[in-house]
């Protein structure tokens, strides 16, 4: 049974059951009267199972109970189920960043709540919104800007504009080898402009069975960057949000490094530790920690001082000055003018 404020969807399955109560008739004999299996019977009377001409025709046969009594009955049940999961989702919607979504241009507005929640479903290409926010078999990897959950509406719905984007991106199979094998070359294309670097990366990662998107700022969201698997293929999106060079390749590399470790293989939100690890794994492949901890043991954090660092590492200089300012270094209010700015969209 299904009900919602408005509407309550019984199956005719309760009628059933009134029906064998009256005439003492245990599952097993309905079962075998009706030629359906114990399993599908339980289906019947739960009302998983559609009352088909056929079935409706054998009820009629076994309950005494004419089949056009039962095929409308089926028909009043799917009917009003429709109207108790519209109205349940009405309520499910006011939780997605709805207004924020339309402003991106990613769904269009409907005239009516009850279109409203027909957009959003086709959005995320489901008949029941809730279904979406009970679902945990997604494991989602990224960086929070702040504690949040990685399950919350406004994450599934960048999650799925990635989903959505990445299926115009072919890619290799998934090969985690040739991935620590670019990891090189990858921090390596900081050195050139956004646009430059920006096809080389997509086909650098693509043979690896990655498609990386790149989305807006989506309000609510709290993530500079997300990944999770996708079928045959991983999705990395990364948000205009961090537009500084530093940013974008640190959150880059944290996500590589969650794919590196395994952790799209673990079901639900990750661990504290390991996002840690993921972070210690941008900070290592952006700067190893020997030449850092070389160059500050000189305390020369002068532009020329860290562009030569930079150049000696080969990494764009912002990326420097980020890590400086990050271990306290220096203020962050210093040398920002050595970090290029990203403009995405």
């Amino acid at each position: 049974m299904l009900q919602s404020k408005t509407y309550i969807a019984v199956p005719p399955g309760e009628t059933i059951k009134e029906q064998l109560s009256i005439r003492e008739m245990p599952e097993e004999k309905f079962s075998e009267e009706m030629e359906i299996s114990p399993q599908d019977t339980k289906k019947l009377l739960n009302g998983s199972l559609s009352i088909t001409s056929d079935l409706a025709y054998r009820l009629e046969r076994v309950l005494g109970i004419p089949q056009s009594f039962w095929e409308k009955y089926e028909k009043l049940y799917r009917d009003t189920i429709h109207l108790v999961n519209l109205e349940n989702d009405g309520e499910v919607l006011k939780k997605f960043p709805f207004r924020e979504m339309q402003k991106l241009q990613w769904i269009k507005e409907g005239k009516s709540k009850e279109e409203n929640v027909i957009i959003m479903r086709q959005f995320f290409e489901t008949d029941n919104l809730l279904r979406i926010l009970e679902d945990k078999s997604l494991t989602i990897a990224c960086r929070c800007l702040k504690k949040t959950d990685k399950t919350s509406p406004a994450v599934l719905a960048w999650a799925q504009k990635a989903r959505i984007e990445a299926r115009t991106i072919r890619v290799g199979q998934i090969n985690s080898q040739r991935l620590r094998d670019e990891i090189t070359h990858l921090r390596v294309f900081s050195l050139k402009k956004f646009d430059e670097f920006r096809p080389i990366l997509s086909a650098t990662l693509a043979r690896c069975g990655i498609a990386i998107v790149f989305l807006p700022h989506l309000p609510g969201a709290y993530l500079p960057a997300l990944t999770f698997r996708d079928g045959q293929k991983i999705i990395i999106s990364l948000s205009a949000r961090g537009k500084d060079a530093d940013k974008f390749w640190f959150n880059l590399f944290h996500e590589i490094g969650h794919i590196l470790h395994g952790d799209l293989d673990r079901n639900g939100n990750l661990t504290d530790e390991e996002e840690r690890k993921a972070d210690e794994f941008s900070r290592r492949t952006l700067i190893p920690d020997d030449k850092f901890s070389e160059f500050c043991n000189q305390g020369l954090f002068a532009s020329t001082d860290i562009k030569a660092f930079a150049e000696k590492i080969s990494v764009q200089p912002g990326v420097v000055v980020g890590r400086l300012q990050k271990d306290g270094y220096i203020p962050f209010s210093e040398l920002n003018e050595l970090k290029e700015k990203y403009k995405i969209f």
